[in-house]
């Protein structure tokens, strides 16, 4: 199997280090000394940052020039040949989670590491062969081989101690420095000095092919060589640091006449690399061990496994090539097979010259590019890219037409649903997301509703709502002890990297024992909590696994953790290091399918037709004709043969990289491939007081707010040594970051889905975009090259850590027990008593897979005016070092690497997006950038803001609540609704037929209604009339108990307040961003009177996944009086867990506002709950807590003051209950973290933290909070809830007096009478009988009742009264026409009777019977003749409602 390979020439000679526009890199290899742990000489990175201080010229330049000697490093001038690993050999296979948990009853216990990804071993063996075209060296009589050809042993370990070769040869670009993890081997033993023999260890060689001797190379020593096998990141693709194992130089040698060594000045010429494993076992085509045939995989199958395919192979046509069938059959063979991978790879017509550069220079060319387009810089890569074309459109027509081609794609990508303006504001805030890193917070349960196809769904009990709660809080114990063990187990490693790499603790032996036994027994207790859920959890599980038709439980994911994402540079035109397809499908082919051409006059082929025969002796059998076929395509296929007949496409395939791109041609260019960043920056910590939460409209938002942080005071001022006497909170942060073309990935996947998901004539008639617009675009996005790359050493060095390639104590395998390396044992032993060895080495063990970041611990410069450590970033960021460095060492810098002038480091002003600028200030001068330093140029901006973020993962709670006693006798607390508790307290329908404003319970039942007029100015209702009240087990009714809403019904005898709540209300409804209803709420008769308001308590909470970071310098042991000038939590650990925080500040509290802000030590953070501007929010207004403790029976709410939005006080009205909704009212939250401890009090725990507010929302609208520091949180009323309230609800309202010639019931009828269930009125009293016959009849029975009534005129004859129909009233009121699908619903009449005299009021005596309304009077029917109808007359007074509901009107239809 024929795989391409993508190879690069890279011509180096001194003229390279000449240019202003590039630099050559000096080669910086990994230090491996750096892993030594003897002499505190541990560090956290090997790898040194490239150095461009001196680059130039070329005899300053370490890289071609001995700068001992002065002389010319000849041997490293040349062609340097790389070849591209394809992407299956990148990727790594690991096993399941639960393989690497080990049982927490055994600690000490170290299972087999099933956790570290296995990769796939890499080719180890090349064949490298050059041609040169004849004619084209100087000198031009150079006694040099047209055809050179060269093995490279990828995998060769070699050592100075026993390889003399290497005393000669240049350890820098000859060989690379390698850590060889394999020499701990799987059985758990380790080489002794792993670490310290590792200082004399190199890895690669080439040999000329006439002088290699296979089976004498497959005898020497070698290591297990993957892409992830050294413990340098960028040995596969940096060719400096690769050389003789995925690249080789071509110095040109040749022996002149004199017989000494020479190099050719020029030439032109061809290369050709095949690769193959030496190894059968290590190739992917193979099957290793004891498999039975039938389950060994199909050929087809195993090139799916490495994401591979046929070229041009059509599965659906495969006789349309003649090697279709022979393909065919071949994919479905299936067993051991004799097949093998080799790679191949060419490059044609590289020219070479010792004096001049390639004509086509692209470093050189990028690097003008970035002098004239600044890179951009966002909170994600979509953020950057927007503010890229933001910028440039300014002053380019071009750009601009593409930037509205861009935001009118965004726009529709917003419309998701109903469309229109809400879900762009939708889309808008769901991409804010992109700017948080998501972290997995454990599992959730949840009732499994529905069960097994065609069944019904299951319903649950008391007991299982119990047993769910209980499961939730075992998971969640669970979760966070997992959490908490990992950090601890981080602190365990942490520990132990201080004390050897720190000269600064050597005496300090007591202080680190004493944390150390801290977090060792912080960590049994963690352990010990996991058993308890853990045990409870395994049960589960294992009832899951035997009785699956019984489980009632479904897991998912918890609500997630969200931690910022440091900032992301976005770079255009600079290139890519990767092709754009490399992510595709590897397109291989069979080696019957290549090239073969026509050779029957082609001069000098039985020549090389020789020289392939004995170059193939020397691979592998198994690929052998492979190798043939390749190097007679490679022949065939140069540019400079004589015969040039194309070859037959039904026969041959070309090569993937021989396309119309012409990618396997040199076309005299250099080229350029950039891989990482490197960059220095300084960060000034601006004190969090300054920062405000402000609001503000946003471009990218449209029409919405955006809740930023942003600094209003001249923050220059701080860092002025001549107007601040205190010494600036500056840090110096230095990170390197691997590129990636994900920024147009990503967004030529979001064009694409445009195009497809969007009908073409909506995209031409509402946005303007074309068919053409789509290739404009997406060719566009290539042709900028854009490439991304996060910052992730912000936030690490600000929590004091440091990323890097680093050594760990314990060397992990896969599939093998982790083991830990002899010297980290023995330099730990010190911190145990009497050195124990094994102690310290079970002790090792517990650190299992953590140890990515490494602790500063006292290797990092610090300035001791300022506490380290900060759990916050909110401060600005300047480069003061930004280079782009490719895969063969050319550099792009961005910021001039000169040395600082007069003390100011050489800076740029990127591209910044709207979240990360720093805001304007006007200081008397005018308007300018609020930077940390005053520039030069008033409108430069180099600072980028980093608004406060907690600088560890946490997340906004949101859930519902409801006020719940704690035992028969215990008080009064907040406790969250469950699944199938409703959270609503009362509903609020407004009566704009008189006036007044509705309230129903939570179920829907009708409770009270007040209306303007009396005295007052508001009249108040009696309770549930003209309904019955409930009653209690012996009848009583009950109608005197103080709920929460009779305290709010209260407040509506004033009459200010009463026209408040209804202006509130009304202006809501009238704005122009109200959302409507659903369709679906038509369906309840309530939508003919309007939308309900639903009244809710819901509380929110701002939580840490882990406990809070903490300082990890040495300045805490080495200087005790430095202190940190906040923390996230007190520093009185002893507090009992509900005082375990910092209260927010009180804004009405003086003593509080005027307290030093500094000395409050905490953080607190507004968020803002709802948003008037979100046409998909459904707040409309809030009540805050009253402040006392709760009561059975008062008030939870603080109901003086009503806190609603500015657009929704339409009128303001003297002593008006309402306050406006702003920044400095807005409840503020401090950060909690609960450490693990006892499941059952989980919930109750976080429920103690929660702010509560009492809410006037939207039922069919989520309420959103915002934080300014975390993504938006949403929270939504159960569908349930608010359907069960609908379904209940109805709409009714006075009638009367009104004149009637048909009495009444004189008395009251008791089965006749309203209860609760008044939405069945219809069904239990009239029977099936047509309507009209129905009301006829009883108009009829009631006019015979009345005495001394007359029969009305055209009546049906009197029948029997039947129990079951209904007596009419003689109204001209015609049946309501509702909203869609309303034309079923039914007036009745309620007609009020007193009841009971003697005793007792009016609100408990007065009584309803429900009447139906004759509709025949509404059409005339009683005006037969032009005359009175006979009395007697009555008048009536009452009340009409519409007694069923619509849904289940057309249900029954």
């Amino acid at each position: 199997v024929l795989v391409p390979l993508k190879l690069d020439a890279f011509i180096l000679n001194e003229e390279c280090c000449n240019s202003d526009d590039f630099k050559i890199a000096p080669i910086v290899q990994p230090n491996y000394t750096f892993l030594r742990l003897d002499d505190h000489l541990l560090e956290s990175d090997i790898l040194d940052h490239v150095d461009l201080h001196a680059s130039k010229p070329a005899s300053l330049n370490a890289r071609v020039t001995d700068l001992g000697s002065g002389k010319t490093r000849q041997n490293r001038l040349g062609v340097y040949v790389h070849w591209t690993l394809p992407p299956f050999y990148r990727t790594g296979a690991g096993a399941v989670e639960e393989a690497q948990k080990q049982d927490a009853e055994d600690k000490l216990k170290v299972p087999e590491d099933a956790s570290v990804p296995e990769f796939r071993p890499v080719p180890n063996r090349w064949l490298v062969t050059r041609r040169l075209n004849p004619g084209s060296f100087v000198p031009t009589d150079a006694n040099i081989p047209l055809f050179e050809s060269w093995i490279v042993q990828s995998d060769a370990m070699r050592r100075l101690s026993v390889d003399p070769e290497l005393e000669d040869m240049d350890l820098e670009a000859e060989v690379s420095p390698f850590v060889d993890s394999s020499m701990a081997t799987k059985d758990g033993k380790i080489v002794d000095e792993i670490i310290n023999s590792q200082a004399e260890v190199f890895v690669g060689k080439k040999v000329p092919f006439d002088e290699w001797i296979r089976d004498d190379a497959d005898k020497e020593p070698n290591v297990d060589l993957n892409v992830m096998t050294s413990a340098n990141p960028l040995l596969a693709d940096y060719q400096p640091h690769n050389t003789n194992i995925f690249s080789i130089v071509d110095n040109f040698t040749f022996k002149n006449k004199d017989g000494k060594l020479d190099f050719l000045k020029e030439a032109e010429a061809d290369y050709h690399v095949i690769g193959w494993h030496s190894e059968d076992d290590d190739d992917p085509m193979t099957t290793v061990g004891n498999i039975a045939d039938e389950e060994i995989p199909t050929h087809r199958k195993r090139l799916e496994d490495c994401h591979v395919k046929l070229k041009d192979y059509n599965p659906k046509a495969p006789t349309d090539k003649k090697w279709g069938e022979h393909a065919t059959t071949w994919l479905a063979e299936q067993g051991r097979s004799n097949a093998r991978i080799l790679c191949h790879a060419s490059m044609y017509e590289v020219k070479w010259s010792t004096s001049k550069l390639p004509t086509n220079v692209l470093a050189r060319e990028a690097g003008k590019m970035q002098k004239s387009l600044s890179f951009a810089i966002g909170t994600s890569p979509l953020d950057a890219l927007v503010a890229y074309f933001q910028a440039h459109a300014i002053a380019n027509d071009f750009v601009q037409g593409t930037k509205d081609d861009i935001q009118h794609l965004i726009h529709i990508l917003g419309e998701a649903g109903d469309g229109d303006l809400d879900g762009l504001q939708a889309f808008s805030d769901e991409a804010y997301k992109l700017a948080f890193d998501k972290v997995d917070a454990g599992t959730a349960w949840f009732w499994k509703k529905q069960t097994d196809a065609g069944e019904h769904p299951t319903f649950a009990t008391d007991d299982d709502i119990k047993d769910l709660d209980q499961l939730n809080m075992d998971q969640a114990a669970l979760d966070n002890a997992q959490r908490e063990a990992d950090d601890l187990r981080w602190k365990l490693f942490a520990i132990w990297w201080t004390w050897v790499s720190s000269f600064a603790v050597g005496n300090l032996s007591d202080e680190y024992k004493t944390k150390l036994n801290g977090v060792l027994d912080r960590l049994d207790k963690v352990i010990g909590f996991q058993n308890v859920p853990k045990g409870r959890l395994d049960e589960l599980k294992a009832l899951r696994d035997s009785k699956k038709d019984i489980i009632k439980h479904s897991s998912g994911a918890a609500s997630r953790f969200y931690q910022r994402k440091d900032p992301t540079v976005l770079f255009s035109r600079i290139g890519s290091g990767w092709e754009a397809d490399f992510s595709d499908e590897v397109q291989v082919r069979l080696h019957d399918q290549v090239v073969k051409g026509d050779r029957s006059d082609e001069q000098g082929w039985e020549g090389y037709s020789a020289l392939v025969k004995k170059l193939a002796t020397k691979v592998a059998d198994e690929v052998k004709s492979g190798a043939e076929a390749s190097l007679t395509e490679f022949y065939e296929l140069r540019t400079s043969r004589t015969v040039s007949a194309p070859p037959d496409p039904a026969t041959q395939v070309l090569p993937f990289f021989h396309d119309t791109a012409k990618r396997d041609r040199f076309r005299d260019t250099q080229p350029w491939k950039p891989m990482f960043i490197e960059w220095e920056a300084l960060y000034y910590h601006i004190p969090f007081e300054l920062w405000h939460a402000e609001e503000y409209h946003s471009r990218n938002k449209y029409g919405a707010l955006a809740v930023e942080y942003t600094v209003l005071e001249d923050v220059s001022k701080l860092f002025d040594p001549e107007k601040s006497t205190e010494k600036p909170d500056v840090i110096r942060i230095a990170g390197r970051n691997y590129l990636q073309p994900q920024a147009v990935s990503t967004f030529k996947t979001l064009v694409q889905q445009v195009f497809d998901n969007t009908n073409p004539d909506d995209l031409k008639t509402k946005f303007q975009i074309t068919p053409n617009d789509k290739e404009h675009l997406l060719k566009l996005l290539a042709e900028m090259e854009f490439v991304s790359a996060p910052l992730p050493a912000i936030t690490n060095s600000l929590r004091t850590v440091k990323e890097g390639s680093h050594l760990k104590p314990l060397v992990r395998l896969p599939h093998a027990t982790p083991v830990a390396v002899k010297d980290a044992v023995f330099h730990f032993t010190e911190l145990f008593d009497n050195n124990d060895v094994d102690k310290a080495a079970s002790i090792l063990q517990l650190i299992d897979d953590q140890g990515d970041v490494t602790p500063f611990a006292s290797s990092i410069a610090l300035e001791l005016a300022h506490y380290p450590f900060k759990p916050v970033q909110h401060g600005h960021l300047e480069f003061i070092k930004l280079n782009i460095v490719d895969k063969f060492g050319q550099a792009i810098h961005v910021v001039d690497p000169s040395p600082p002038r007069f003390g100011q480091f050489h800076t740029t002003s990127p591209i910044i997006s709207e979240s990360l600028f720093v805001g304007t200030i006007d200081d008397g001068k005018g308007v300018r950038p609020n930077t940390a330093l005053l520039q030069d140029d008033r409108n430069a901006c180099p600072f980028i803001a980093l608004p406060p973020s907690i600088n560890q993962p946490a997340r906004l709670n949101a859930v519902f609540v409801q006020k719940v006693q704690e035992g028969k006798d215990g008080p009064y607390q907040w406790r969250r609704t469950s699944d199938w508790d409703s959270p609503v307290w009362g509903w609020i329908v407004v009566n704009y037929a008189e006036s007044g404003i509705q309230f129903f319970l939570e179920d829907g039942t009708f409770y009270r209604e007040v209306r303007f007029g009396g005295k007052t100015g508001t009249v108040a209702d009696f309770k549930y009339l003209p309904f019955d009240p409930p009653t209690k087990q012996d009848g009583t009714i009950i109608t005197n108990e103080k709920t929460q809403l009779d305290h709010l019904i209260a407040k509506l005898s004033n009459n200010t307040y009463m026209t408040a709540l209804w202006d509130m209300i009304n202006t809501s409804f009238a704005r122009e961003s109200f959302h409507h209803a659903p369709t679906s709420y038509s369906n309840f008769s309530s939508a003919i009177v309007g939308k309900p308001l639903a009244l809710v308590n819901a509380g929110w909470s701002l939580e840490l996944a882990n406990q809070p970071k903490e300082n990890w310098t040495t300045t805490d042991i080495t200087n005790d009086k430095l202190k940190p000038e906040r923390t996230l939590l007190t520093d009185e650990p002893k507090k009992k867990w509900k005082d375990r925080q910092w209260e927010a500040m009180d804004p009405k509290d003086p003593k509080d506002l005027n307290a030093p802000e500094p000395a409050r030590k905490g953080y607190t953070f507004p968020v803002k709950v709802g948003d008037d501007s979100r046409r998909y929010d459904g707040l409309v207004g809030y009540f805050l807590p009253s402040g006392e403790p709760l009561q059975a029976s008062t008030s939870d709410l603080n109901l003086n003051e009503l806190y609603t939005f500015k657009n929704f006080i339409g009128t303001a009205y003297e002593k008006d209950p309402r306050r406006e909704i702003s920044k400095a009212n807005s409840p503020r939250h401090t950060p909690y973290w609960i450490s693990p401890g006892d499941p059952s009090e989980t919930l109750y725990r976080h429920d103690d933290k929660l702010k509560v507010l009492g809410l006037i929302m939207d039922p069919f609208l989520p309420v959103h909070a915002f934080s300014a520091i975390l993504p938006h949180k949403a929270l939504r009323l159960p569908q349930w809830t608010v359907e069960r309230a609908l379904k209940n609800m109805t709409a009714f309202w006075r009638v009367g007096p009104l004149i009637t010639t048909q009495d009444v019931d004189k008395t009251f009828s008791v089965p006749r009478a309203l209860d609760g269930d008044y939405a069945d009125i219809l069904r239990k009293y009239v029977t099936k009988k047509p309507i009209g016959q129905q009301l006829a009849a009883a108009a009829a029975a009631a006019a015979a009742a009345a005495p001394g009534a007359q029969p009305v005129p055209g009546a049906p004859a009197p029948q029997s009264t039947d129990e079951q129909d209904l007596p009419t009233v003689h109204f001209p009121l015609a049946p309501p026409v509702a909203a869609a699908n309303g034309g079923g619903a039914k007036f009745v009449y309620m007609q009020p009777y007193l009841v009971n005299k003697g005793s007792g009021g009016a609100e408990e005596n007065t009584r309803f019977n429900p009447y139906g309304i004759d509709g025949q009077a509404a059409q005339g029917g009683d005006a037969l003749e032009a005359k009175l109808v006979p009395g007697p007359y009555t008048a009536l007074e009452g009340y009409v409602q519409i007694a069923r509901s619509l849904r289940e009107e057309i249900a029954g239809a």
